[in-house]
C-alpha cells in the first residue's frame, strides 16, 4: 500500500480508521537503566562509566513476523519498510521476543 505517495496517503487513512475502531488493547512500557563502571582508573580516580537505557514495549496486538522482516530490511530502497532500520541505527541493541508483540531497545551512553 505505501508503494507510492498515494498509497502513503491510504495507509494513514486506514490506520486512522483502523484505530478509531479499536475497542480494546494495551501497550506496556518498561524504563530502566544499568550503570556499569569504567574498568579503567588513572591516579585513583574513576573513569566515565557506561550506561545503559532500556526500554521494553509489550503489545497485547499478534506481533509480526520479525525474522522474515530481519533480512528484507538489509536492502529496503523502497518507500516502506524502514522504520525497524531507523531504530536499530539509533539504538545500541533491538531484540524482538515471542510472536513479534514484544521488543527491547538499549542505547549505551558514557557519563562523566
Amino acid at each position: 500500500m505505501k508503494d507510492s505517495l498515494d498509497g502513503f496517503e491510504k495507509y494513514f487513512n486506514e490506520r486512522d480508521r483502523r484505530l478509531k475502531a479499536l475497542s480494546e488493547g494495551e501497550i506496556h512500557v518498561h524504563l530502566s537503566k544499568d550503570i556499569q563502571p569504567s574498568s579503567s582508573t588513572q591516579l585513583g580516580v574513576q573513569g566515565p562509566q557506561e550506561e545503559i537505557l532500556k526500554i521494553y514495549f509489550r503489545d497485547s496486538g499478534p506481533g509480526f513476523d520479525f525474522h522474515r522482516w530481519r533480512h528484507a530490511l538489509k536492502s529496503n530502497q523502497q518507500f516502506h519498510g524502514r522504520g525497524l532500520n531507523l531504530i536499530r541505527s539509533q539504538c545500541s541493541a533491538v531484540s524482538f521476543f515471542g510472536n513479534g508483540s514484544e521488543v527491547l531497545v538499549q542505547f549505551k551512553f558514557t557519563s562523566h
